[in-house]
């Protein structure tokens, strides 16, 4: 799950960082994005909900790390793997960007 995640950033870290030496600014918003951007998407969508019931996680959480990780330990059958197949996805994206010429430009 985290192993996915990290590869990504490893790879998008490397891709920043052909091209600016100031890339812990980019990299800070795409960690905020990833990790925080689907748990507050489920709050929101539970929100807008006409149920009274108690916030409980979906599989929109399943998207970021964190949310994968406790949907992988819940006690309530909610499959995260969308958001897991998601991740490897990205993970594999940020690669095929980058290994192709891994050396193809040098910070400014």
């Amino acid at each position: 799950m985290t192993a996915s995640f990290l590869i990504s950033l490893c790879f998008f870290l490397r891709i920043i960082y052909r091209v600016t030496k100031q890339g812990w600014l980019l990299a800070s918003i795409w960690i905020g994005i990833l990790c925080t951007g689907p748990i507050i998407m489920n709050s929101i969508f539970w929100m807008l909900g006409q149920s009274g019931d108690d916030f409980t996680i979906t599989v929109v959480s399943a998207f970021s790390p964190g949310g994968a990780l406790t949907l992988s330990f819940n006690e309530k059958p909610v499959s995260a793997q969308e958001g897991l197949m998601f991740q490897v996805a990205l993970a594999l994206a940020w690669a095929a960007i980058f290994l192709p010429n891994p050396k193809a430009a040098k910070p400014l």
